[in-house]
C-alpha cells in the first residue's frame, strides 16, 4: 500500500478545507506517485551504466499521458478514483488534464534536477525511487492546493 509523503502546505490545507477536496488531492498525490513508477526502475534508478534520460523522460510522460489514452471500460483504479475524486469535489476534464499537466511539470523538472553528464555521459542521481516518486506525488499535490486556492 502507498503511503504518501505530503509538504506542510499541504498539511495545513487539509485541516481547513472539505472531505472532497481532501480526497481530490490525495487521489491527485496517489496518481502522481503510480504515473512516474519508471523512475524506480531500470530506466531510471536501476539503469546505471545505461542511462538514458530521454528514455526515462519519454516512459514517465507516457504513464503520465496514459489516463486519456483508453476507453474508459479500460480504466485502472487509479484512473477512475481520480476521475471520480475530480468529478466529486465539482471540477471537470480541464481539471484533469490540469493534473497531468502538473504531474508530469514536476517529475520532469525533479528528473532534469537528478540528471547530470559525467565524463560525456549520462547519469542518473536518483538512489532511492520509491522516496523519490512520494517527492514528486508530494509536490504535486502542494502545486495542485496552490493553484485552486484550496
Amino acid at each position: 500500500m502507498y503511503n504518501p509523503m505530503t509538504t506542510e502546505f499541504v498539511r495545513e490545507v487539509k485541516v481547513r478545507i472539505l472531505e472532497v477536496m481532501q480526497a481530490f488531492l490525495e487521489a491527485a498525490d496517489n496518481f502522481a506517485y503510480e504515473t512516474t513508477r519508471d523512475v524506480e526502475s531500470q530506466l531510471g534508478e536501476y539503469s546505471g551504466k545505461d542511462y538514458d534520460k530521454g528514455k526515462l523522460v519519454a516512459a514517465v510522460k507516457l504513464s503520465i499521458n496514459h489516463l486519456f489514452m483508453y476507453f474508459p471500460t479500460q480504466f485502472n483504479s487509479k484512473q477512475l478514483k481520480l476521475i471520480s475524486a475530480t468529478a466529486k469535489a465539482g471540477f471537470n476534464q480541464d481539471t484533469l488534464l490540469r493534473v497531468l499537466k502538473v504531474t508530469q511539470e514536476v517529475a520532469l523538472k525533479m528528473i532534469d534536477k537528478t540528471s547530470e553528464i559525467r565524463d560525456g555521459k549520462e547519469v542518473c542521481l536518483i538512489r532511492n525511487g520509491h522516496h523519490f516518486r512520494q517527492y514528486i506525488a508530494a509536490y504535486t499535490a502542494e502545486r495542485l492546493a496552490k493553484e485552486f486556492n484550496l
